[in-house]
């Protein structure tokens, strides 16, 4: 399965459970009818509003993103407590979508030093990291968003290992944020990307 339809699949699942303008909730994503899909996917809780904004946390996160990600990310904050600047930038969709109630779909990049002096030992090459994501609100009543329901593609992975050990650059390639009714298929070719095989 390509990127394109891993992507695609999970908004069009995410899209048929809208309830007019009303958002799908938890309860409504039967992980039977994504079993294909399991190992991209990931959900996380989106938790009350504190004096230094929202807290999201990651609850379940599939193998495919722990592969690409080289660690596992469940229970981890997105944007981590202090909202470091890196962190909060690779975690910026969540929040857009959470406080806008906008489902976003965006392809990143991530690259560590190109210096070989500063490479890490056993380090054979710089680190990267291109994946494409898409983030979609849940909420029990319908408005108040409170979980996350998303996919993450990894399209090219390098030593990522090394990428977490030092400094690393955040790119954004490509961003769409859509929000009611969120149609996408009428503009699909427009933000459509090129159909590669996914790593796993």
């Amino acid at each position: 399965m390509d990127r394109n339809n891993i992507i695609l699949t999970i908004f069009e699942y995410w899209r048929s459970k809208l309830k007019g303008r009303r958002l799908p909730s938890r309860s409504d994503i039967v992980p039977g009818e994504l079993r294909e899909l399991l190992p991209f996917l990931f959900i996380a809780k989106v938790n009350t509003i504190t004096p230094a904004g929202r807290e999201i946390n990651l609850r379940l996160v599939g193998t495919h993103i722990e592969r690409a990600l080289g660690f596992d990310l469940t229970g981890f904050p997105v944007g981590g407590v202090a909202r470091h600047w890196q962190d909060f930038t690779v975690g910026r969709d969540f929040f857009d979508a959470a406080n806008q109630r906008s489902a976003i779909i965006a392809t990143h990049e991530l690259r560590g030093t190109i210096t070989p002096e500063k490479f890490l030992p056993q380090q054979t090459g710089a680190a990267f990291l291109r994946y494409h994501r898409v983030v979609l609100p849940l909420s029990c009543d319908g408005f108040r968003v409170d979980r996350l329901l998303g996919a993450l593609v990894a399209e090219v992975r390098e030593n990522v290992w090394a990428m977490w050990q030092a400094p690393f650059a955040f790119e954004v390639k490509a961003k769409k944020l859509l929000t009611s009714p969120f149609t996408w298929s009428a503009n699909a070719k427009s933000i459509a990307l090129p159909a590669r095989r996914v790593l796993v």
